[in-house]
């Protein structure tokens, strides 16, 4: 089968991960996959580590120059650019008819070019939807000065949520989190697929002494916050904090934060790390510390894969496979106290953070990118034929 793994930019973070594995293994199952970015994303070679000799294809490349001329960022949205937009029509003019059997359409805003492909080239898409829009405007713009529109943007994403996804062949989400919600959207059939991790083969005998925290780092999603949770542990814990910042300047603000809290000798910060390198973090690390409500996120999931106990917000979708007091510590949401509390009880004793992080490894073992591709395989075939 032709399956093209759409997605509207090859942003640092997870997005390469995800196309990569998927692409991977669904070529190691016999499929003639393609992963297709509109555009390129960021310079440099942050994404070859995960789509190293897979073909990519890169629309933008293929678009008439006046595309990206026109493309632009739309004011005070962190990823809604023009080029949404443009790329329905631009596609339609560089992708055949029924090139593809079926396109996986990562992401709500790429569902605009998935949508536009079934509708003038008969390809029939699936909608992978990980945040939706009238999910994402309240909880990341809610600060910013997008709020004093909401009246008439949140009933406008809704609409839009349910116009991008209602001609899909089927909606895919990576947990139940949004479950409820997208039923509220569409009558499509919604599939959950949890996203895969690798995990490593042998655990380390003892667990490091270092607290982790790996994001990426950007605009409403800062590590500002263990910093209250470090002012509460032992003086000798040490927090090292490992990412990709953007903009850049968050970086330097996070510092002059940790400077100004006395923290300078207790936290220290990294760039973004490969995924060897990650692995060699994660299995050194006492425990992961992931301050953020996800509705699936891939931290904490490659964490336990390499047996580092987690600790998460109880209401991110990660919570239901990782269990509180099993494989980590799940709080109803991030508080400096409850995180300190769980922190300094693995920091503590060394051997509950090895057995907690060898449970979390057993679990992790049963979601790797190849089940994950496989249960992509199967929902394909089931719904395209």
């Amino acid at each position: 089968m032709r399956i093209g793994i759409l997605t509207d930019k090859l942003h640092v973070g997870s997005t390469p991960k995800v196309i990569g594995e998927e692409l991977r293994y669904l070529r190691e199952l016999g499929h003639e996959a393609e992963a297709i970015s509109i555009m390129e994303g960021l310079p440099g070679d942050q994404y070859r580590d995960f789509l190293e000799d897979l073909p990519l294809r890169f629309l933008s490349k293929e678009f008439h120059p006046i595309f990206k001329r026109l493309s632009f960022k739309f004011p005070f949205f962190a990823f809604f650019s023009s080029f949404h937009l443009l790329s329905p029509f631009f596609s339609t003019r560089v992708i055949r008819h029924r090139e593809y059997d079926a396109i996986v359409s990562h992401a709500t805003y790429t569902c605009l070019t998935a949508k536009r492909l079934w509708k003038k080239k008969n390809i029939p898409y699936f909608a992978f939807i990980w945040d939706p829009i009238s999910y994402i405007l309240p909880k990341c713009y809610r600060y910013g000065l997008l709020r004093y529109a909401f009246p008439a943007l949140l009933p406008l994403g809704s609409k839009l949520d349910s116009y991008l996804i209602n001609d899909a062949v089927a909606v895919i989400t990576c947990s139940h989190f949004h479950v409820s919600l997208l039923r509220t959207l569409t009558n499509r059939p919604i599939e959950v697929v949890y996203p895969g991790c690798e995990p490593i083969e042998k655990l380390p005998p003892k667990r490091g002494d270092y607290i982790l925290a790996v994001d990426r780092w950007d605009t409403g999603n800062t590590p500002n916050k263990l910093l209250g949770m470090m002012k509460l542990l032992p003086y000798d814990a040490k927090l090292l904090v490992v990412g990709f910042w953007y903009p850049p300047q968050l970086r330097e603000s996070f510092e002059k934060n940790v400077e100004n809290q006395s923290l300078k000798e207790r936290v220290r910060i990294m760039g973004p790390a490969n995924k060897e390198m990650l692995k060699r973090l994660y299995s050194g690390a006492r425990v992961l510390v992931h301050p953020n409500e996800e509705v699936f996120g891939f931290v904490p999931h490659e964490a336990a894969a390499c047996g580092c106990p987690i600790i998460m917000p109880g209401t991110s979708g990660n919570t239901e496979i990782y269990k509180h007091g099993v494989h980590g510590f799940c709080p109803p949401k991030f508080d400096v106290n409850e995180y300190a509390k769980y922190v300094g009880k693995l920091i503590a004793d060394e051997r509950l953070a090895w057995r907690i992080g060898y449970e979390a490894w057993k679990v992790a073992k049963n979601y790797t990118w190849k089940e994950h591709a496989l249960a992509l395989e199967k929902l394909i075939t089931k719904y395209v034929k």
